[in-house]
């Protein structure tokens, strides 16, 4: 089987045409280039739908590959797409992502050159820096954080200055500039009911970045009861008595405010399904609003009665076998997961899998690769996805994984690390709320001499 449409095709066609006629992003907005890098996959964790039009209609998806010098997509029905796997992954994966970087990379410095008055050209050549990890000043050499700020001087609205923010803080973040990401970070939040609706997840997840689920919660009560949720088999609809509890529990379960707040939020989700949604679509409910945050939750938490789901992922199954001290079992688990981690970069995960898979690393007994997991996704960090801020769940996730980085740095000798590594958390979360002072404690210790 193969997608209709050529992707191929599509990227020559706009790549012809902004080439030939530069002026085309400025008649068609900031649509033509989404659309170029929607078409594209520039990004990590992006991936191609599209459906099988028969008696039945069936979803599909893809990640790019080439073929030869080609981009091309094999599509794999939905639920096995999700479940990855190195069958799902091409070989040329990441050469595909690093040939629609640079076609990115091109345009989107040809169309800032030629509207350099343009805060959407400016802003898209930003953001293909940052693809390509050029992130900050080299003599010579454009730089996604100073783009940023030649685009955010052309802002004329609030929401248009807030909005390059939030990509400012996500620079200095792969930077490693703490300080001046709280600072960033306090900032937008002092002024987060002028933002654009398209930027709601992102200061949710600010506010859980600097450790604050009262503001993150605060935040969300604004969508709470907004209807439709995007997910890989279409938009679908929520019963807005689900949304409340729904974010208040990943927002105690990602931060580790308390396992009883954990387990009181996870009741109301699970009561609100039962009231308000069919038996037949429960199950999916439970998949996409419920089981996420727990499996997230286990290192606080501990077991609950989902783990025993015949739809459980391959992290609940390794969780399982650690809640019933079935340590082989854990480790087969463990290696399930690595299996279908494919080619991906250690940069490309979400930080907070791979804060859990470290976690579960090291209590199936191997401390010394949880330790070396995580190093290797820390240094990567400058080359981390673009999605940081797009889930509440990746920036409080790269909190927990710090933190981790930081108690397993110290435990196995390399204190210097340990203090930088908790240095990092203090510093963002200086203003965290008292919820979760008792997260810091240990990490004070770390920064003593």
């Amino acid at each position: 089987m193969r997608f209709r449409t050529s992707r191929h095709t599509a990227v020559e066609a706009y790549r012809r045409a902004l080439e030939l006629v530069p002026s085309f992003p400025n008649a068609y907005g900031t649509a033509a280039i989404l659309r170029l890098e929607q078409i594209l996959i520039a990004t990590p964790n992006g991936y191609i739908a599209g459906f099988q039009l028969e008696a039945d209609t069936v979803a599909y998806a893809a990640l790019p590959g080439l073929i030869a010098d080609s981009l091309a997509a094999v599509p794999w029905p939905i639920e096995r797409f999700m479940r990855g796997g190195p069958q799902v992954t091409p070989a040329s994966y990441q050469a595909a992502l690093q040939r629609s970087r640079g076609i990115l990379l091109r345009l989107t410095e040809r169309w800032a050159r030629e509207a350099p008055a343009n805060l959407r050209a400016q802003e898209a050549f930003a953001l293909a820096l940052e693809n390509v990890t050029r992130l900050d000043s080299v003599p010579g050499v454009p730089s996604a954080l100073p783009q940023v700020q030649r685009a955010r001087a052309l802002a004329s609205t609030r929401a248009e200055t807030i909005h390059l923010d939030v990509i400012s803080l996500r620079l200095r973040l792969k930077l490693g500039r703490w300080s001046d990401a709280r600072a960033l970070a306090d900032s937008i939040l002092a002024d987060a009911d002028s933002a654009a609706t398209g930027d709601q997840l992102s200061l949710e997840s600010i506010a859980l970045l600097v450790g604050r689920p009262s503001v993150a919660l605060r935040l969300g009560a604004r969508t709470a009861d907004r209807d439709t949720l995007y997910t890989p088999r279409g938009a679908i609809a929520r019963p807005a008595a689900l949304g409340g509890p729904a974010q208040a529990l990943v927002a105690h379960a990602i931060t580790g405010t308390s396992p009883d707040s954990v387990r009181l939020y996870a009741e109301r989700v699970r009561e609100g399904i039962r009231q308000f949604v069919g038996s037949q679509d429960a199950p999916f409910f439970r998949q996409l609003i419920l089981e996420p945050p727990l499996t997230l939750a286990y290192p606080d938490v501990g077991a609950f009665p989902e783990l025993t789901s015949p739809e459980a992922t391959t992290f609940m199954l390794a969780e399982a076998a650690h809640a019933r001290g079935d340590r082989a079992a854990l480790r087969a688990a463990l290696a399930s997961i690595d299996a279908g981690s494919g080619n991906v970069r250690p940069g490309d995960e979400g930080p907070e899998l791979v804060h859990l898979y470290a976690w579960l690393q090291r209590a199936a007994g191997d401390t010394t690769g949880a330790r070396a997991f995580v190093a290797r996704y820390v240094a990567s960090l400058p080359a981390s996805s673009r999605e940081l801020f797009n889930a509440p769940t990746g920036a409080a996730g790269l909190m927990r994984l710090l933190m981790l980085h930081a108690e397993l740095s110290w435990h196995g000798g390399d204190r210097a690390e340990a203090q930088r590594a908790a240095a990092a958390v203090l510093a963002l979360w200086g203003g965290a709320d008292p919820l979760l002072a008792a997260r810091l404690t240990p990490l004070r210790q770390y920064r003593s001499p």
